[in-house]
């Protein structure tokens, strides 16, 4: 090597608050309450695990490795999701996640206070004093 060709990106990868980051989210994750959820492999779906598209349903390529790119894993769940099902962001302090991640839409409407869904919507039914449709 005579001489090392530098990239803009390469300085902007390595900044010192790039750095404080990736310490903090260590010191973090020793410390969360509870281990990250189990992110699904590339190869275990097809389609998006949310919406049940398939991941290049808004691309003009629909090749294999605009599949690979377009697949994404949500930080809260660990399922595979399109891009356009993981467009919320959210922090997990008790999973080590002190800054906001990418979070699919099913787990966003069930982390938000105003649309969160009950465990069990038959039962939540019954306390309201309807009777589920049978």
């Amino acid at each position: 090597l005579n001489r090392i060709e530098l990239y803009p990106n390469m300085l902007n990868d390595h900044s010192a608050s790039n750095y404080a980051e990736a310490l903090q989210l260590v010191k973090a994750a020793r410390r969360a309450e509870c281990a990250p959820p189990r992110w699904a492999n590339f190869d275990e779906a097809d389609v998006c695990m949310c919406c049940h598209s398939d991941f290049t349903w808004d691309c003009t390529s629909h090749s294999e490795a605009q599949q690979a790119l377009q697949r994404k894993n949500c930080f809260h769940c660990g399922a595979l999701v399109c891009p356009a099902c993981c467009k919320h962001q959210r922090a997990a302090p008790a999973m080590g996640l002190v800054f906001p991640r990418r979070i699919c839409e099913r787990c966003h409407l069930n982390l938000t206070d105003t649309y969160a869904l009950p465990a069990d919507p038959a039962r939540h039914l019954t306390r309201q004093g309807h009777s589920p449709s049978v």
